[in-house]
């Protein structure tokens, strides 16, 4: 849904005297819900408000289970000491072994009952916990996607520069009169209703930066891209010479298609930063990953070539919100120029720039 089909929606959904359950990680839509069930740790855990409310209730309850996994830990490591002197000091007595029996139990139990939770808390929480709490955050929080984006040494002043665009097909403009500058640092984003051409926008400025003619004609206007350009491009859908393959060997296409240096420790390494299992996960075909799985490929694949242009064409729509909160974080720190097309209003809200309605 575009931003207007989604406005729609959401004044329905809120109209309508049906029940609803709906599967979204849309912060837009969490906002206009009663409930919400999150599934965690193999249990259901029921947050009765909107999305504000869980991440408030959220931030309370993840805090005290850091507090209380530590306590744990603590209690753990004490039971271990006294098995490891208990060990030490059992053949000397019988009752040193009695000791030594009843300190194991313990230390058994302490174990079994000492189960790492999963720990998220939003970003913008994070920054309000006091420096005890988020150390200890930070050391357990649940493994998220990392996404190492090199700094560029040869810094270009204009990347990308549309002037009085129009493009067309078949003699037909589709719009016309759009014109922008992204340079180093800066970030545009491509507002419009699904149809208004954003899409054929960006497939034509990569078509360029490869030397392909486009599908769509420029009817009036330029597209003049700087010299040593290389763009990362985030699609909605996966290029389908991609599907058949498994992920594994998808991930080595692309190192070959940038001609960058590849082995198996590299591809491994590459699925563990994007929470993928070397093991089990790189054997997959490509079409049968979750869109989720997908959404994380298109990354690796953006970024593989180190950029200095970011493309990308609604990168939401499939992650999680820590994903989507690691994609912010990274996209904001990344030093060159990025276009991005959205509906998400939160994502659109973080990365801001300058704004282009079609």
């Amino acid at each position: 849904m575009d931003y207007i089909g989604k406005e729609q929606f959401i004044a329905w959904m809120n109209e309508t005297n049906a029940s609803m359950l709906i599967v979204t990680h849309d912060r837009d839509v969490l906002k206009h819900v009663d409930t919400i069930l999150e599934l965690k740790d193999k249990k259901m855990h029921v947050f009765h408000g909107n999305f504000d409310h869980y991440i408030s209730l959220n931030t309370t309850n993840t805090t005290n289970s850091v507090k209380q996994y530590e306590v744990q830990l603590n209690a753990l490591e004490e039971a271990k000491k006294r098995v490891e002197w208990g060990n030490r000091m059992r053949a000397k007595s019988k009752a040193w072994r009695i000791k030594y029996d009843h300190w194991l139990r313990d230390y058994e139990l302490i174990k079994k009952e000492t189960v790492k939770p999963s720990f998220w808390i939003d970003q913008e929480s994070t920054e309000n916990l006091d420096k005890h709490v988020s150390d200890a955050y930070e050391k357990f929080k649940e493994k998220n996607i990392t996404i190492a984006i090199k700094p560029d040494k040869h810094r270009i002043s204009q990347l990308l520069k549309v002037h009085d665009l129009s493009l067309g097909y078949e003699g037909t403009p589709i719009f016309s009169d759009v014109s922008f500058l992204v340079r180093n640092g800066e970030h545009v984003f491509i507002k419009g209703r699904n149809g208004a051409g954003k899409s054929t926008l960006v497939k034509t400025i990569i078509s360029l930066s490869k030397s392909e003619k486009p599908e769509a004609t420029v009817m009036e206007g330029t597209i003049t891209l700087g010299t040593g350009v290389r763009i990362g491009e985030y699609k909605q859908e996966i290029d389908h010479t991609y599907l058949t393959l498994t992920l594994e060997e998808a991930v080595i296409a692309v190192y070959k298609e940038f001609n960058l240096p590849q082995d198996d420790q590299k591809i491994k390494s590459t699925l563990s930063r994007y929470l993928f299992d070397p093991r089990v996960d790189a054997k997959q075909k490509i079409q049968d990953l979750s869109g989720g799985q997908k959404a994380r490929f298109q990354i690796i694949k953006m970024l593989a070539a180190n950029p200095n242009l970011l493309i990308l064409d609604e990168p939401t729509n499939h992650l999680d919100l820590p994903s989507i909160e690691e994609l912010e974080k990274s996209l904001l720190s990344f030093q060159g120029g990025i276009i991005y097309i959205s509906h998400d209003s939160y994502f659109i809200q973080h990365l801001g720039g300058e704004t282009i309605e079609m």
